[in-house]
C-alpha cells in the first residue's frame, strides 16, 4: 500500500469510530414545544455520582441544552436509575417508556408539591444513543464489565434496601 492510500484508509477507520460514538437523534413530543430532535447528555452528579441525563437540542448550528431529564436527591440513587424531571417536563415519561430508554421502578420521591419518578434506565439503549457519557459513567461507578439491561436484575436488592430506609 501506498502512503496516501494508508492515509485514506486511516481517515476512513476514524470516520467510522466517530459515526459510532456519535449521539444519535431521538424526537421529543413536548405538549408545550411541539416536536424537537434531541440527543443525551450522559454525566453524574457532583454530591452523589447519580446518573444525570440532559436533552440537548440543535439551535442555528449549535448544541443547546434543551432539558434535564432527571432530578438530583442528596440521598444514593441506584446505579443506572434516576427521578424523571416530571415537574419540568410533564411528557418525560411518555418519551422514556415509549422509546424503551427506561422503565418505571414504583418508587418515588417528593420534593415541594411534587412526586418525582425512579426509572431504571436501559443501558443498551443509552449506550447507542449516547456512547461516550456511558462509557465515562460506567468508569467512574467502576464498571470493569459493561452489563447488559436484562443482567440488572440484581436491581431490586438495591430497592429492597431503599424501601427498608424509606420505612424507617
Amino acid at each position: 500500500m501506498r502512503k496516501s492510500e494508508l492515509t485514506r484508509e486511516k481517515q476512513r477507520l476514524l470516520w467510522e469510530e466517530e459515526m459510532d460514538n456519535e449521539k444519535k437523534q431521538v424526537t421529543y413530543n413536548s405538549s408545550i414545544s411541539g416536536e424537537t430532535q434531541v440527543t443525551f447528555d450522559i454525566q453524574q452528579y457532583m454530591n452523589n455520582r447519580a446518573m444525570f441525563i440532559g436533552l440537548m437540542c440543535n439551535e442555528d448550528g449549535y448544541e443547546e441544552p434543551f432539558g434535564n431529564v432527571t432530578v438530583n436527591f442528596p440521598d444514593a440513587t441506584p446505579n443506572y436509575c434516576g427521578y424523571l424531571n416530571v415537574n419540568n417536563m410533564p411528557d418525560i415519561e411518555k418519551f422514556i417508556t415509549d422509546n424503551d430508554i427506561g422503565e418505571f421502578t414504583g418508587f418515588t420521591q417528593r420534593s415541594g408539591f411534587c412526586e418525582y419518578p425512579l426509572y431504571l434506565f436501559n443501558v443498551d439503549k443509552l449506550r447507542e444513543l449516547c456512547p461516550d457519557g456511558m462509557d465515562k459513567y460506567e468508569t467512574n461507578i467502576g464498571m470493569t464489565s459493561k452489563p447488559e439491561t436484562k443482567d440488572l436484575l440484581s436491581w431490586e436488592s438495591e430497592f429492597d434496601e431503599l424501601e427498608m430506609e424509606a420505612n424507617i
